[in-house]
């Protein structure tokens, strides 16, 4: 995916082979980032790919959540389920329906939309709409 900028990081040093990475012109790689950066590229960026096979850094997922990102994952890598809506979970073998995923949200924003709102539902998230409609129903009930 040529026309899209990728971030990887990590809060410790990084193998030759994940540098390697960094040598693509839309890669930027980030060995022993800090907090700070790492919490600003999850402002900055659309999409999370929970696709590391190693431990979480910096509980990034739940992080990338509340930043309304699109997070997609393989099964065998996530690292927090419950925050990634189940048809963005692809099987090591499904890279290519991961990427067309990734490119058809990217080109329709009302896709993305879509999607950051399945992964919202699956994970019982409410909106201040709905506490406010519940607020309300209790606030009227009481009334009476």
């Amino acid at each position: 995916m040529p026309n899209i900028q990728f971030h990887i990081a990590a809060v410790t040093e990084m193998s030759g082979k994940l540098l390697a990475f960094g040598e693509w012109p839309n890669v930027t790689v980030y060995p022993n980032v800090s907090r700070q950066r790492a919490l600003q590229l999850l402002k900055d960026c659309d999409i999370y790919l929970d696709i590391n096979r190693g431990s979480e850094i910096l509980d990034s997922v739940r992080a990338a959540f509340e930043q309304n990102m699109l997070i997609l994952g393989f099964k065998d890598t996530l690292h927090e389920p419950q925050f990634v809506a189940p048809q963005n979970i692809f099987g090591q073998n499904q890279a290519k329906e991961m990427t067309q995923t990734i490119l058809t949200a990217l080109l329709k924003p009302a896709l993305m939309e879509k999607l950051i709102d399945t992964q919202r539902e699956h994970a019982n998230d409410a909106t201040v709409e709905q506490y406010k409609e519940v607020i309300g129903a209790l606030t009227n009930g009481k009334a009476r």
